[in-house]
């Protein structure tokens, strides 16, 4: 028995005309009409009285109502329970990323790597390195794109994806533009703007 069949006999019978009711149910009066006469047939009885301006419910379909709106409301509890069962089931993987993560060319790929994996429940976390960094130690991330010396000392597994330059900036006709290459020494005495105090970029500066 077709769910979507139950709705549509529950709506013919509370506007009691198939030209009206299909036009609700955005569907022709022959589909309608078609889809009324295959309940009659798997349930052998009558649901309507047929005239040419109104159907009218017969006792058959008056006892048939409750029933269906029965049937209509365990079928949903039952969807919503499936969304909680699979809830349960699906691995939530929390995945961490730094504000510049689309500028790698990561976004498409993750998207199609978790479309295809439907097993997983995908969280994105956006944030900086050393915030997503401690959420690393303390476990409310699984795996994070952050900014990192793949050598450091922690025991965090670290796999290189892609590597970075920071480079200065500054107008040609400065004492610093007229260099082709700085060190960091050439730059202690310099106001520069800088990232906020907690980021790794700024950590690696000083």
């Amino acid at each position: 028995m077709e769910i979507t069949y139950l709705k549509e006999f529950l709506k013919t019978a509370e506007i009691g005309n198939y030209l009206a009711a299909s036009e609700e149910l955005f569907m022709s009066q022959s589909s309608l009409s078609k889809h009324i006469q295959a309940l009659e047939k798997e349930l052998n009885v009558p649901l309507f009285n047929r005239t040419t301006r109104k159907v009218e419910l017969t006792e058959y379909g008056e006892a048939f109502i409750p029933v269906c709106r029965q049937i209509i409301s365990q079928y949903q509890k039952y969807l919503d329970q499936i969304k909680e069962i699979d809830s349960k089931i699906k691995e939530t993987l929390c995945l961490g990323v730094i504000p510049s993560f689309d500028s790698v060319g990561l976004t498409k790929p993750l998207s199609d790597l978790f479309n295809n994996h439907s097993q997983y429940n995908v969280r994105l976390v956006e944030d900086d390195t050393a915030n997503l960094y401690n959420a690393l130690k303390e476990g409310t991330v699984s795996m994070a794109f952050i900014y990192c010396d793949p050598k450091s000392d922690d025991d965090l597994v670290k796999i290189r994806f892609v590597e970075d330059h920071l480079v200065i900036v500054t107008p040609v006709e400065s004492k610093l533009g007229k260099h082709k290459t700085l060190t960091i020494n050439d730059l202690k005495n310099e106001s520069l703007t800088l990232l906020e105090s907690h980021s790794y970029l700024k950590k690696v500066t000083i």
